[in-house]
C-alpha cells in the first residue's frame, strides 16, 4: 500500500505510478479516517498520479490548502469546527492561491446540499456512499485527463 507520513500519501504503483511530469497535489477532507483512506486507496489502486495529502476537519484542511496549493480538493460536507459549504467558501474567496476545483461529498441527498454547494463554489458533488468509479470519473474529468 502507500506511504502515510502525518496525513500525507503519494499515490502510484510499485513501479512509480504513471508517466507525467508531476503529481496532481489532491487534499481529501474528511473527520472519518475510513474515507481518507477509501479515498487514498482507490487512487493508489488505479495508480493514478497523485500526491494525497489528508485533512481531519476544516480548519486544518484551510492550512492545508494554503501551505499545500493543490489543484483538487475532495471535502465532506458535514464536519466538526468548519463545514464542507463554509470550507468552499473560505477557498474561493482566498486570493494568495490558485483556486483548486473543489469536490464536495455528502451522504445528504444531493437535491439539497447541490444547490449550497454551487453557490459556495463546488465544482461537483459526490453523494456518498460514492463508488471507486463515480470517485475516478470526476478526479479524471477535473484533472483533465483520460485513464
Amino acid at each position: 500500500m502507500g506511504e502515510l507520513l502525518s496525513g500525507f500519501w503519494v499515490a502510484g504503483d510499485e513501479k512509480g505510478g504513471r508517466e507525467r511530469d508531476r503529481l496532481i497535489r489532491l487534499l481529501a477532507v474528511d473527520d472519518d479516517p475510513d474515507t481518507l483512506e477509501l479515498i487514498w486507496a482507490i487512487i493508489h489502486l488505479r495508480g493514478l498520479p497523485f500526491e494525497v495529502r489528508t485533512a481531519g476537519d476544516g480548519s486544518e484542511a484551510y492550512s492545508a490548502v494554503l501551505s499545500f496549493r493543490p489543484e483538487i480538493v475532495v471535502l465532506n460536507y458535514e464536519m466538526p469546527q468548519v463545514d464542507g459549504i463554509a470550507l468552499c467558501e473560505q477557498i474561493v474567496q482566498e486570493s494568495r492561491i490558485p483556486r483548486p476545483k473543489l469536490i464536495l461529498n455528502s451522504a445528504i441527498g444531493p437535491s439539497e446540499i447541490w444547490t449550497k454547494a454551487l453557490e459556495a463554489g463546488a465544482d461537483r458533488f459526490l453523494p456518498v456512499p460514492f463508488t471507486p468509479e463515480n470517485l475516478l470519473a470526476i478526479l479524471q474529468d477535473l484533472a483533465g485527463y483520460e485513464d
